[in-house]
């Protein structure tokens, strides 16, 4: 399915590739032990699966070099990832790519990574059937910043990882980042809901499509329906009591009952509602 899909539930993932919660995020590990591994393979068939490889990366602000919070190896994976990941957009593909490179990814050293990071992603490319040679002219080599030249399609797919990274609004506060949807503004997904099983469950209760649910579905309560805070409550008692919705006045209107999320995106010049700092 299309990454724009209306009857699919998209995850957008940013991992850091050779990352330690990263790597057991995605491919089973002891503190996340397999939050999506174990996800694709009892609801894959629900998921459009986005993984932009860049997380706690940063670049300098004249030279724009990057600097990966753990090395240069790091930098290399999530290049050879991106590069993977643009040339196979099969998610059947890309998803067997990325669950098997973060798997070896604990093998190397991220500071010192010689050509680990190449090797190992050609063993797994060999293994899978795809076409080294498309992967590896993608980025060509890498610099001691563990950087492809700026000419490269691997660059350029790096700086569009790290735009799409930056324009999350609210900001990503580390990595695995995992939203719900696709585009800058996407809900992210609680840390304590990004575990097995519960993401299975966040991404059925999510799920608005036609197709039958797989059975992993089955254990997964229905998520609460939104508050209608706005019909439901007509005093300013009765709307505060609820922890979901917000008493605002205005000179301009009259005073009503709104959601928290509307009552935060209100002018505070103009409203002014309870629960909600200034």
């Amino acid at each position: 399915r299309s990454s724009h899909s209306c009857c699919g539930s998209n995850l957008l993932i940013l991992p850091v590739s050779r990352r330690p919660d990263c790597t057991d995020f995605v491919a089973g590990g002891p503190e996340y032990k397999g939050g999506l591994n174990y996800t694709m393979a009892a609801v894959g068939s629900l998921i459009d699966l986005t993984i932009t490889p860049w997380g706690n990366a940063r670049q300098t602000p004249l030279t724009k070099t990057w600097e990966c919070q753990h090395g240069i190896g790091e930098c290399m994976g999530n290049t050879i990832e991106a590069c993977v990941f643009h040339l196979y957009p099969k998610q059947e593909q890309r998803w067997a790519f990325a669950l098997a490179y973060e798997g070896v990814a604990h093998r190397c050293n991220r500071t010192n990574p010689g050509t680990y990071p190449v090797d190992a992603a050609k063993a797994i490319v060999d293994a899978q059937g795809l076409d080294w040679s498309s992967i590896s002219g993608c980025f060509g080599t890498f610099d001691k910043n563990g950087m492809p030249p700026r000419r490269s399609l691997g660059y350029t797919l790096g700086q569009a990882a790290a735009a799409t990274t930056n324009a999350l609004n609210p900001k990503h506060t580390g990595v695995p980042w995992v939203t719900m949807g696709v585009g800058p503004s996407a809900p992210p997904v609680p840390d304590k809901s990004i575990h097995f099983p519960e993401l299975v469950c966040v991404v059925c209760n999510a799920y608005t499509g036609n197709a039958p649910k797989p059975s992993a579905c089955s254990s997964c309560a229905a998520p609460p329906k939104p508050v209608d805070c706005f019909d439901k409550f007509k005093t300013k008692a009765t709307c505060d009591a609820n922890a979901a919705c917000a008493w605002c006045t205005s000179g301009a209107v009259p005073p009503a009952c709104n959601t928290l999320a509307d009552a935060r995106s209100l002018p505070p010049g103009v409203f002014t509602c309870d629960k909600v700092l200034l």
